[in-house]
């Protein structure tokens, strides 16, 4: 009978055949970095028949890939200075990621409210609405349409009512972005790809100059490594002069992009609305979750490590300021922030812009030594990231005939291939202990890979039970993050492999101790220990 030490002991075994495989072979490609741009550049790159290696020093996403916006967007605020291929290429990829990935990528009204006397007009909004729809993708556009006030209030009654014009519906795309990054990684593997989250890179290997690899430390056993490849990328983003080799490389600055979290009893949205700031005009939204809405975001300097970022007391107080002032029937004060999060944006710095103009576009470049380094870009253009890189890569010739290809790439991701039907998921599921709303949690979170719960609660029943009642997260789930999703500690699961920690936070509760008997403690020490141990405050 499967138990936790069973599911520990073929986790360990496995991570350290990986280990192994990473010290003993030679590869094409060397990634460091495990966020959505390493993830990206790992799978397209496996996929086209490269041996691949990724290192992250933490775990997956544990970097700015866990603490974004969560938009899959089509960078309708960009028409403002004229950005239209950003936008056509984003919205492109909005709809890429939607078919490739639907049970993470996931449509939702998005309202903007237009109010009188204010910037941009009622009548700039409609224009780049209509610029908008026009750019995006027919399915899409069909879901943009304007509202008159009456229409707005029916569609959010919560919004202050005084100056309201009207207001603009159109459909944007909302995903859980860590779990994009895992399952990114999981296909990368399918295809061949060798991954490891903690592990760091300690320094180059270099022959006559060049990088050939490099030194690794795997925070788990504490040991070091060779890794030796073709060529080394550089996808570290904010923590590019920690991993760099050598080069000064391009410019970037970084900055603060800020959420909080409020329990959706206090904010119940009925889609995710945009809003603009009473203080300095920023536009800001507020997305309802399962549980939960969050409103971001912030964009201030940030100068620290990376991985000591926070929401501070300064965010949150701003984010409520705008929201109080959005939805004033509310009554909104700090003292309802459940939770908060914090990632930093490395943009690439462009002379005579002010801060909250820096584009989203990204750059890559070779360092002196060899490495591809690659920064800024956003969450939405991940693959066209990847892609990008891969083309770099060929034309420096390091990997001889290697040519990428330039096909229209639609395959999906491992939790959109359903070899059964949903429904006979859902039901074997019900079959085997679960509440009718865990089954739907499961579905909803693991898209397709849910079937696999099947078996494990064949074996474990008393796994069906609550993690902690009233959410639907089960026992389960801690099996199946360990020995199928690289989770090596409480953490990896809690933060990044569900929204557990958000949603316990929500409802006010702690985070059950029995957790971290699931990990030995060399896992929780390790963890302890690195420089991204920064995350959501809850």
């Amino acid at each position: 009978m499967i138990s936790r030490e069973t599911v520990r002991c073929a986790a360990m075994a496995e991570r350290a055949a990986t280990i192994e495989q990473l010290s003993s072979a030679t590869y094409d490609l060397l990634i460091v970095g495990g966020g959505i741009t390493g993830a990206a550049i790992a799978r397209e790159a496996a996929r086209a028949g490269l041996r691949v290696a990724l290192i992250e020093q933490g775990d997956y996403a544990s970097g700015t890939s866990s603490r974004s916006s969560r938009l899959i967007h089509g960078g309708l605020r960009y028409l403002r200075d004229l950005r239209f291929g950003l936008v056509t290429a984003s919205l492109r990829e909005q709809a890429h990621l939607a078919t490739v990935a639907p049970h993470l990528v996931r449509p939702m009204p998005f309202l903007l409210p237009m109010y009188r006397d204010s910037e941009p007009s009622p009548t700039a909004m409609r224009i780049g609405m209509r610029v908008y729809r026009a750019l995006s993708p027919s399915h899409a556009a069909k879901a943009h349409r304007r509202l008159s006030a009456a229409e707005t209030v029916l569609h959010e009654p919560l919004l202050a009512p005084d100056g309201l014009a009207g207001g603009l519906l159109h459909q944007e795309y909302v995903t859980h972005d860590s779990r994009l990054v895992v399952e990114t990684i999981l296909a990368a593997r399918e295809g061949g790809a060798v991954t490891a989250n903690y592990v760091s890179r300690v320094v180059s290997l270099t022959e006559k100059g060049r990088a050939i690899g490099a030194v690794a430390h795997d925070a788990i056993s504490g040991g070091r490594f060779d890794i030796r490849a073709r060529v080394v990328v550089n996808a570290t983003g904010p923590w590019r002069e920690t991993a760099s080799s050598q080069g000064a490389g391009a410019p970037i600055t970084l900055t603060k992009g800020a959420h909080v979290l409020l329990p959706d009893h206090r904010l119940p949205l009925q889609q995710a609305v945009a809003f603009l700031s009473p203080r300095d005009g920023r536009a800001l939204f507020g997305v309802p979750q399962s549980g939960f809405v969050y409103l971001g975001t912030t964009e201030t300097p940030y100068h620290g490590n990376p991985g000591d970022v926070v929401a501070d007391g300064a965010d949150v107080a701003y984010l409520v300021e705008a929201a109080s002032a959005a939805f004033p029937s509310c009554g909104l004060s700090a003292a309802d922030v459940a939770a908060s999060w914090a990632g930093v944006r490395p943009l690439v710095s462009t002379r005579g812009r002010a801060l909250g103009q820096l584009s989203r576009r990204y750059t890559m470049q070779w360092d002196a030594d060899g490495v591809l380094t690659i920064l800024g870009g956003k969450l939405t253009l991940h693959r066209r990231m990847a892609r990008a890189a891969l083309g770099a890569i060929a034309r420096q010739g390091a990997l001889g005939g290697f040519r990428p290809s330039t096909a229209h790439d639609m395959a999906p991701l491992p939790g959109a291939v359903w070899s059964t039907p949903p429904s006979e998921v859902t039901a074997a599921l019900l079959q085997h202990g679960l509440s009718h709303v865990s089954a739907a949690h499961l579905t909803d979170t693991y898209g397709a890979r849910a079937a696999a719960f099947v078996t494990l609660l064949r074996e474990r029943p008393d796994w069906a039970r609550r993690i902690a009642a009233p959410l639907p997260h089960v026992w389960a789930e801690v099996g199946f993050a360990m020995r199928h999703e690289m989770a090596v500690c409480a953490d990896d699961f809690l933060r990044r492999r569900g929204d557990l920690a958000l949603r316990l936070a929500a409802e006010g509760l702690d985070v059950p101790p029995s957790l971290n008997a699931w990990w030995p403690a060399s896992a929780h020490d390790a963890r302890a220990s690195l420089p991204t141990a920064a995350h959501a405050s809850a």
